[in-house]
């Protein structure tokens, strides 16, 4: 094999190992995945926002609970006094209002309590719906990766073999050969080496002088276009 022949080979070698490189890295950032990660993320959220929102909720039925406490122990207190014996018809009245005012307050705070009591219910059931949902998500996703992991380990398995032949011949070609095919690579929109067909640069697409074509077709050393400076290179049907 001429040293052209591997050079145009090494081309090949080096878009098949950045079109792998490139896969690998638009792997992480799939549709698929990006959109399963923004659902679980949003799923996280509102579990946290129920959460906190059941938090709140509970304190205010502790506070309510408490209340109504106070004033069973008041109620009982006033009945207590109520039924003694010991009071002034004055004070009967009096203490029969504030046992209706009381018992007025703790009918209000009770159904307060039932509300708090009720809106804690929806509250966790929702949770909870959102938990399932976001495990199912997280499943999925889980299992997207492992296919998508399936899928990588024999991408990277085949770049590293590209990547040793890519060595193998770049010690082949020399540094020399190497340093202006990779000069070229890198001013010439990442095609260093062209092919020459039916007369043409299939870079450039301009036609080219017959001299220039029997010296290609030669095989003997490297021509480069006249045209666009790259490496011209036959392959005989």
């Amino acid at each position: 094999m001429s040293k052209l022949e591997e050079l145009y080979r090494l081309q090949k070698l080096d878009k098949e190992i950045d079109s792998l490189k490139q896969e690998l890295e638009g792997m992480e950032e799939a549709e698929e995945l990006k959109k399963l990660k923004a659902e679980i993320a949003d799923l996280k959220k509102q579990i946290t926002e129920k959460e906190q929102q059941e938090e709140e909720k509970n304190k205010q039925l502790k506070a309510k609970e408490f209340e109504n406490d106070r004033l069973t122990r008041q109620l009982t207190e006033y009945e207590e006094q109520l039924y003694s014996g010991e009071s002034s018809a004055k004070e009967l009245e009096q203490l029969q209002t504030k046992i209706s005012r009381v018992k007025e307050e703790q009918s209000q705070l009770e159904e307060q309590i039932l509300n708090l009591m009720l809106e804690l219910e929806d509250l966790a059931e929702a949770r909870e719906e959102l938990a399932k949902e976001l495990e199912l998500k997280e499943k999925e996703l889980l299992n997207i990766r492992d296919d998508y992991a399936e899928v990588q380990l024999k991408k990277e398995s085949k770049l590293e073999k590209l990547e040793n032949n890519r060595e193998s011949l770049s010690q082949v070609l020399g540094d020399d050969l190497l340093e202006r095919y990779q000069t070229l690579l890198r001013n010439k929109a990442g095609l260093a080496v062209v092919q020459l067909k039916d007369d043409y640069c299939m870079g450039c697409r301009v036609s080219l002088p017959t001299r220039l074509v029997q010296q290609v077709e030669s095989g003997n050393e490297l021509i480069k276009c006249e045209s666009c400076g790259r490496i011209l290179y036959w392959e005989e049907n």
